[in-house]
């Protein structure tokens, strides 16, 4: 097509109403650009290459190369700038070691498919040197040594960082040694020392300088004096160094023997884990919150590579107080590194990289944490299901305002997941990398507002430009900007400008000048006069003031377009085992070329280890301590054996397995879930075996009770029938009395009757007499009249009567003679007040008898017939009880109108007894009267009683009798049941009898099951983690020579032998193989296990 358009200059129309017409393009040059053919890159069709005229620019030598570097690497290092001879005449030598190692990767490290990005261009030479030229005299400190510690550090994160295997890394790292051997000899030893710089890096010196400066160690201070010791905080058993809280804390030595010394010690350091790097409250307040976030980030080189990891281990958890999501990151030293690489991306200006690494390599996270501690504005895009392309042009609208208009550092994180169904989203992220521009985005309209609101800050900008300009002279600026047209000329592709890594002052006056000169070349010169044009040419090019007269809009959206690519940070967070990552390079180039790469490679087993120790340190697992650190090792090691599986599956299957970080993170989380689950599990069994056993146990004891039972009931159904028989001969005998004794009675019965007719004359006479005497009698009626039996009703509901209800029950029970308590003082409370009494009787004698439902006929039987026996002796002992002043009907009746009745009655009858002493002599002729008559009544009595007693006598041998016989057959029922329950024990327990040797047996092998769950559940976790892309065969050998192997014969950790993981892992859900046969599945072992991966 591209042929047809240059040799027919035009194409044809595919619309439907105008198709086969011929559409015409005027006034249109081609220009393109192509890589040298090989090493990956295709060749053009001769007959399109024949339409162009071919310019083949070869690569730059040596002295080009010298010449562009070294003019620009001098630009910083020069005396001017105080640095030493030493420096300056090692810069040729520098680039000629640059060039030297350069070469030999570019030769031996040449791209494959599977390695399509072993690219090496000038690029790659400008991002070292200008990563160079953005470090501070500071870091160097005018030494040598130093100074070649940061061409190290550059080479291995420009030239190294982004490859992908071991063995390419060790090559470049030899390299780089051959080249110290053969032109820096007296410094070898760099060569052999992890050397690394870092923009947040704060030595103990400088955060004691800024808290002294800024009165944040006050505190600190007050608290050394008082403790009379310096407070250092210490770090954990990895020996990690926190911070020194103490005035007088060792400083840290920037000369060549303490930098070599601290550099050293970082290959034999361990990985710090989050919650060991922890300080003590009291080091907390003495740092009164302190910050690192507060301090300037220059780029310095890390002399201490735990005091680093302490200070992202600060910065993660001030980034956790300001987030929703928090970040729990085990910063091994890898991870660390990719820590330092990403940040020192990010702070490079126009800085954008390439985070190649599996699922669960952090990218993603190291990059938001990255972007924390920078200080920067993270931009994702909000991926739904609707997000299309509008959408997309939108959110990059806001992310122009934000990183151009608004000129706020922001960085751009893009993941697979992001572009997985949106595959307009690369070609224009691959547009701004190239140019810095999206074509389309902004109308007219919106581009204008956007250059009106810019207005004024564009011509600040330009005016404080050209006011520095004045003092640098004119001769200074013309050099500089020499300088960076040369480093221009360096790119291979000049539309690919933004790749170049250019210091914030080099890009700021090549911008500048260039906008300048724009403007003035397009003033409109019909409005100029000659006069103006006269006193243009009389004023020098640098005095010239930019206004809001003479600014195009073009110029306006171009510096928002620089300020847009000088603070955005684009990172593409992709993976390397993804479907279209190398077809990504074919499309969209840019995003390779115009980036660096960094590639994540596997975690080394020591990683491993500690990402282990990290998330099951704390968590409860019943093993001993001295194989808590085998098993936390056994975790790597599994990881490391699968993922040699994976590579022995390829090589035989020919089908691509992978295991990643987030399979190792996922791996330890399902064995925490599977071990609390299981240990609970076996908990609640041995608890349901121990009853179960319990209650076989009671069983036979009730079994041996109930036969004990029955014999007695047996005896006591023998001696039930002896005393029947006796009995009914005795009613038989006493049948025969009774009647005997009935006819005597009668006889003296009518005798009776006559002697009672003479003796009630007389007494009726004697009655009237007593009249007198009996309205007290009436007044004790009337007042138990009043008693109701509700009344009663509410004194027994009582729980606690008061103190006046019991003193009146103990009146009434001195009056009926009944039982009372040994007197003793007492203290009642009556009537609102505390008196001493005697202690009264009603909870043992007083409630037994108002619970008789006779009560109140007792009392009136009291009041009719016993009142005239009422002694001297009873009216003494009731006369502390009358004489009280609190014994009331009042105060009573406050109480209950029970007790106010009762009260009234015990006065009554002491009154009726006083009156009775006035009319004793009417009471003794009475007596006599009445005496006849009871001699009378009580002979009839007797006779009646004696007859009476007769009769009862035979009908309660008769109810014995019948009483007896329901007793013989309760107790024949009883034994009958009895019987039946032994019966049906023993057939439960003989029944239960294999069972109970069983659950003895399991109950013994608890405490052995408990420790062997934590390898059983390993081995169950780490199939279900990681068999599941296997066949039977590796299956069965991972279970067997692998999972089992390392847990039995080389940890040593308790485990069973042959685990079945279907039965292990489903053994609190029988069913549920069940459910799935219903569902369709099939009933092989392979289908089941899958069906169990996929749940879990």
């Amino acid at each position: 097509l591209l042929r047809q358009l240059i040799e027919f200059q035009g194409f044809y129309f595919l619309d439907k109403d105008k198709r086969g017409n011929f559409k015409k393009i005027i006034d249109l040059e081609y220009i393109g650009c192509i890589n040298h053919p090989g090493c990956g890159n295709n060749d053009i069709p001769k007959r399109l290459k024949s339409k162009w005229f071919n310019i083949n620019i070869p690569p730059y030598n040596l002295n080009s190369i010298n010449t562009i570097y070294g003019t620009v690497l001098r630009t910083k290092f020069n005396k001017k700038r105080k640095f030493s001879e030493e420096i300056i005449d090692n810069i040729d030598k520098i680039i000629l070691c640059t060039i030297k190692l350069f070469g030999r990767l570019k030769k031996y490290l040449l791209p494959v498919p599977s390695r399509f990005h072993y690219l090496y261009t000038t690029r790659d030479l400008a991002k070292i040197f200008n990563s160079m030229l953005l470090c501070p005299y500071k870091t160097i400190d005018n030494n040598l040594h130093n100074f070649l510690c940061l061409w190290k550090h550059e080479c291995e994160r420009v030239l190294i960082d982004k490859l992908s295997r071991i063995e390419d890394k060790k090559y470049s790292s030899d390299q780089i040694k051959q080249i110290f051997k053969q032109y820096y000899p007296s410094h070898v030893d760099i060569a052999d020392k992890n050397i690394y710089f870092s923009y947040f890096y704060v030595s103990e010196k400088e955060e004691q300088e800024y808290m002294i400066e800024n009165d944040l160690i006050e505190n600190g201070e007050q608290d050394q004096k008082n403790n009379g010791a310096n407070s250092n905080i210490s770090a954990n058993k990895n020996g990690i160094k926190n911070l020194n809280t103490g005035v007088g804390a060792s400083k840290m030595e920037t000369g060549v023997n303490k930098m070599n010394t601290k550099i050293g010690d970082n290959d034999k350091t361990n990985m710090g884990i989050n919650k060991n790097v922890m300080t003590t409250e009291d080091n907390e307040e003495n740092l009164n919150n302190f910050s690192f976030s507060w301090m300037k980030k220059d780029y310095k080189i890390v002399f201490d590579f735990e005091r680093l990891r302490y200070i992202a281990y600060e910065y993660m958890k001030e980034y956790n107080v300001n987030n929703v999501k928090k970040f729990d990151f085990v910063f091994f030293d890898d991870s660390l590194k990719h820590l330092l690489i990403i940040n020192r991306i990010m702070q490079t200006p126009r800085g954008s990289s390439m985070l190649v690494g599996v699922g669960g390599s952090g990218k993603r996270s190291l990059t938001k944490l990255s972007v924390f501690i920078s200080e920067q504005v993270l931009f994702q895009l909000n991926i739904t299901k609707t997000y299309t392309k509008n959408l997309f042009f939108e959110d990059l609208k806001n992310l122009y305002i934000s990183a151009g208009q608004m000129n706020k550092k922001t960085t751009f994180l893009l993941s697979d997941n992001d572009i997985e169904k949106n595959d307009f989203i690369l070609e224009h992220v691959n547009s701004i990398l190239s140019t810095g521009l999206v074509y389309g985005l902004f109308i007219k309209d919106e581009k204008e507002a956007i250059c009106s609101e810019m207005k004024e800050a564009y011509l600040k900008e330009m005016n404080k430009y050209n006011q520095s300009s004045k003092m640098k002279g004119n001769k200074k600026r013309q050099k500089n900007t020499k300088y960076d047209y040369a480093l221009d000329d360096l790119e291979i592709d000049n539309d690919s400008s933004d790749s170049e890594m250019k210091s914030d002052t080099s890009s700021l006056n090549n911008f500048d000048d260039y906008n300048f000169d724009t403007q003035y070349d397009n003033r409109d010169s019909s409005n100029i006069s000659s006069k103006d044009m006269k006193n243009a040419g009389n004023k020098k090019k640098d005095d010239r003031v930019v206004n809001d007269f003479n600014v195009p809009s073009s110029a306006i959206f171009d510096y928002l377009l620089e300020n847009f690519r000088n603070n955005l940070h684009i990172f593409l967070c992709f993976s390397p085992i993804h479907k279209e990552f190398a077809l990504r390079y074919q499309q969209f180039p840019c995003i390779y070329n115009c980036v660096t790469i960094d590639w994540f490679l596997k975690w080394p087993l020591e990683a491993l280890v500690n990402v282990s120790t990290a998330y099951l340190d704390n968590f409860n697992i019943d093993i001993e301590d001295n194989l808590k650190s085998d098993f936390y090792n056994l975790f790597a090691i599994i990881h490391q054996k699968v993922s040699e599986t994976c590579e022995t599956y390829k090589e035989r299957m020919r089908r691509n397995t992978y295991v990643t970080p987030k399979s190792y993170l996922t791996f330890i989380s399902l064995y925490k879930d599977m071990y609390v689950n299981k240990y609970d599990e076996i908990k609640c069994l041995k608890e349901s075996v121990d009853i179960g056993l319990k209650k076989l146990n009671e069983a036979a004891m009730d079994v041996q009770k109930m036969r004990e039972s029955l014999t007695s009931e047996e005896e006591k159904l023998k001696e039930s029938d002896e005393q029947m028989n006796i009995l009914l001969e005795k009613v038989k005998n006493e049948s025969l009395k009774a009647e005997i004794q009935s006819v005597e009675v009668s006889k003296f019965r009518d005798k009776c009757i006559k002697e009672k007719d003479i003796i009630l004359k007389e007494q009726e006479e004697a009655d009237k007499d007593l009249q007198e005497a009996l309205p007290y009698l009436h007044e004790a009626e009337e007042a138990i009249k009043s008693i109701t039996a509700k009344d009663i009703t509410e004194l027994k509901s009582m729980k606690t009567p008061s103190d006046i209800i019991r003193i009146v029950f103990d009146g009434v029970l001195v009056l009926l003679q009944g039982k009372l308590k040994e007197p003793k003082i007492n203290v009642k409370y009556v009537n609102k007040q505390h008196v001493e009494f005697i202690q009264d009787s009603f909870d043992e004698y007083a409630k037994p008898l108002m619970a008789d439902i006779r009560f109140l006929n007792l009392l009136f039987d009291f009041s009719k017939n016993e009142k005239d026996n009422i002694n001297e002796e009873t009216i003494e002992l009731l006369k502390p009880y009358i004489e009280s002043h609190f014994f009331k009907t009042q105060i009573a009746k406050k109480a209950s109108a029970a007790a106010e009745g009762l009260c009234k009655w015990v006065g009554a009858m002491a009154m009726y007894h006083q009156a009775a002493k006035i009319v004793k002599p009417k009471m003794s002729y009475l007596k006599i009267q009445t005496g006849r008559l009871e001699d009378a009544l009580k002979q009839l009595e007797k006779a009646e009683d004696s007859l009476l007693k007769a009769q009862l006598f035979v009908d309660n041998l008769k109810l014995d009798i019948e009483n007896m016989c329901k007793k013989k057959k309760i107790l024949e029922e009883t034994a009958l049941k009895t019987k039946q329950r032994i019966e049906q024990a023993n057939k439960l327990i003989n029944g239960l009898a294999s069972e109970k040797a069983r659950w003895t047996e399991d109950s013994n092998n608890f405490s052995n099951i408990k420790k062997k769950i934590v390898g059983d559940v390993f081995m169950c976790s780490s199939f279900i983690s990681y068999c599941g892309m296997f066949n039977t065969e590796f299956r069965n050998y991972l279970m067997n020579d692998v999972f089992y192997h390392y847990t039995k014969n080389v940890k040593n950790i308790p485990v069973s032998s042959n685990i079945d993981v279907i039965k292990y892992v489903l053994s609190h859900d029988d069913t549920k193989i069940c459910d799935w046969s219903v569902q369709k599945l099939p009933n092989d072992k392979l289908s089941i296990e899958n069906a169990l991966i996929s749940e879990n």
